[in-house]
């Protein structure tokens, strides 16, 4: 149905005004009275959310207070556009309801319909924990969103299978985020899309990258570090860990950080491969944030890394 501005209505089949993926999710979250409402500018640094984060977010209400400001303002900010595999190399916007994120391959029936992350369940949870913790700095926030990732996202024992089939009865075109958690069917793409909402959310300048792992098509995240002295990225990569190791025996699982020099981070965006075997950076920075590692090195951990689709491809043909 077409309004008199040349809009149009979604009607359903009762002739009802549909409602969009957007005042759907933002519907479901009330609308609070001035104790529980969080006043968040438009143009905010990670500095200043982490602040807001660690002072006012103490009650369910003004979390949900904060993440109606922030989505609201990604999704007045974002153009459509259909992003992910096959589609993008890379891409650092939220992925909105405007934003089309195909998460996985086109399928038997010649369908790739979107991934929705509508479940605001994983969000509420970080900033909650946040707000516990007074905030965190980059490695110990990526440590908190793989736990929460590994936790709501979860890979059972017929991942492959059950993944397909969840994609295949697709509403509308549509996948929920809720499905994939539920079903337990989570792989690399739905993990790096969820971590890259929570850091965009967050304040963070973050990328996810559809590339490769070692022998495989793979989705992580690029976290840019502006006026970072540590590099001038971090690759953050929630569908793995890393083991530090006591003398002992006793082992410690914590988040795939990487920081990232300016001439890895050029390497990498250049599409050649980038070999990651060098830990010594990011023993210092958990060490530095957990005292219990000190006598722990990581185990050992060699992985090679592509960005973007095409040099993937090559690189896994062994061109």
């Amino acid at each position: 149905m077409e309004n008199e501005d040349g809009s149009k209505n979604n009607l359903n089949k009762k002739g009802e005004t549909e409602k969009t993926d957007a005042e759907k999710v933002l519907g479901s979250m009330p609308n609070y009275d001035d104790r529980n409402k969080i006043n968040l500018p438009i143009d905010v640094s990670v500095a200043d959310i982490m602040k807001i984060v660690a002072e006012d977010l103490d009650t369910s209400e003004k979390i949900d207070s904060f993440l109606q400001q922030r989505i609201k303002i990604f999704e007045e900010e974002t153009d459509e556009k259909t992003v992910g595999q096959n589609f993008t190399d890379g891409f650092r916007e939220f992925i909105s309801s405007k934003i089309h994120y195909k998460s996985a391959e086109v399928l038997p029936d010649g369908s790739n319909p979107d991934l929705v992350y509508d479940d605001m369940n994983p969000y509420r949870d970080i900033l909650a924990n946040l707000h516990k913790s007074g905030g965190y700095a980059l490695s110990t926030l990526c440590n908190a969103i793989y736990y929460e990732i590994d936790n709501y996202l979860p890979s059972g024992d017929k991942v492959g299978f059950d993944r397909m089939d969840v994609y295949l009865n697709n509403h509308d075109g549509k996948v929920s985020i809720k499905d994939i958690s539920e079903r337990k069917v989570a792989f690399c793409s739905e993990k790096a899309g969820l971590a890259h909402n929570i850091l965009k959310l967050l304040g963070y300048d973050a990328e996810l990258v559809t590339g490769a792992r070692n022998s495989e098509f793979h989705a992580y995240n690029l976290v840019y570090l502006k006026g970072n002295r540590s590099g001038a990225a971090a690759l953050f990569d929630p569908s793995f860990f890393l083991n530090f190791k006591n003398d002992d025996g006793t082992r410690y699982s914590l988040a795939f950080l990487k920081p990232l020099s300016e001439t890895e981070l050029s390497i990498l965006k250049s599409g050649k491969p980038l070999t990651i075997d060098d830990w010594s950076k990011t023993e210092e920075i958990y060490k530095k944030r957990y005292p219990m590692l000190n006598d722990s090195i990581i185990e050992e951990n060699s992985s090679c890394y592509v960005y973007g689709l095409e040099p993937a491809k090559q690189f896994l043909a062994g061109e």
